[in-house]
């Protein structure tokens, strides 16, 4: 097990970052249609997205981790987990509050015109 080092870092790439999302984050969904992969930090509310930012290189070339909050979270990752049956429930329950939660705060502020 990997020390939480989320606090310290907003981008990982390659091994650094493989090894980093095996011993520490938790796979939370995976889109195979745009190459991303969104991960939850244990410890508190950190997701991190890996992509391939040279996606046509052989074998999708080296992949890279940003840390993204939850709002980018749901705009990346929403159209994926409303079409996708998750195996972990604790992650599917977490993943669906917070879709709520930002869902309501949209509608909310353009209801006030903000």
């Amino acid at each position: 097990m990997i020390n939480c080092q989320c606090e310290y870092y907003d981008k990982l790439s390659g091994n650094e970052g493989q090894n980093y999302a095996k011993g520490h984050l938790i796979k939370v969904l995976v889109d195979n249609e745009n190459w991303l992969i969104l991960y939850r930090c244990p410890n508190g509310n950190h997701y991190w997205k890996e992509y391939f930012p040279r996606g046509k290189q052989h074998g999708g070339g080296i992949s890279e981790f940003i840390r993204i909050n939850e709002q980018e979270s749901v705009s990346d990752f929403q159209n994926v987990f409303r079409n996708t049956k998750m195996e972990n429930t604790a992650e599917y329950e977490r993943l669906k509050n917070i879709i709520r939660k930002h869902s309501f705060w949209g509608k909310l502020q353009r209801r006030i015109g903000r």
